[in-house]
């Protein structure tokens, strides 16, 4: 709505995002109509010596500090996400060139291993394989069974580590 009926710039260019608003910052009658409202909350016409103002809530904060406990988890995540981000792509692209994977025309691959093609060519690679335990433990470099399906008949499963 800003953007298409304020006549302030930079009230249009931002589509009417006015920030964050501490209590104390704005004046007396504004801020009896905004806060202690909740999220969604849009105001009636507001008279302002400059014009009129028509307010919405988005989002409410908790004044003050935020307990540790509350925040622990994102403190953690912005702190170690850059050291782990990259172990854990480069574990993901190892897992990827093990595996068949194609992608359909029309979809994309957004997690594709940098210099390995992804593009559907034979849908006859895709018929199902079956393989031993035995074959799969002594086809990986470190053997580890994840899980496995047992199937009828299939005798005893247990797996040695």
């Amino acid at each position: 709505m800003a953007s298409r009926y304020s006549e302030d710039e930079q009230t249009k260019a931002r589509r009417g995002d006015l920030g964050v608003f501490e209590r104390g910052v704005l004046r007396k009658e504004i801020e009896d109509q905004v806060f202690d409202k909740n999220s969604g909350f849009i105001t009636d016409l507001i008279e302002v010596p400059n014009g009129y103002l028509l307010l919405k809530v988005d989002q409410r904060f908790q004044e003050g500090q935020a307990e540790f406990q509350d925040v622990q988890e994102e403190v953690r995540n912005r702190l170690a996400g850059p050291l782990w981000n990259p172990a854990v792509r480069e574990y993901l692209n190892d897992l990827r060139r093990e595996a068949y994977i194609e992608i359909r025309p029309g979809y994309s691959d957004s997690g594709a291993v940098a210099g390995v093609s992804t593009d559907w060519s034979d849908p006859a690679k895709l018929a199902p394989v079956t393989t031993t335990k035995e074959e799969l433990l002594q086809k990986k470099k470190n053997p580890k069974v994840l899980w496995m399906i047992p199937l009828p008949g299939g005798g005893d499963d247990e797996v040695d580590e």
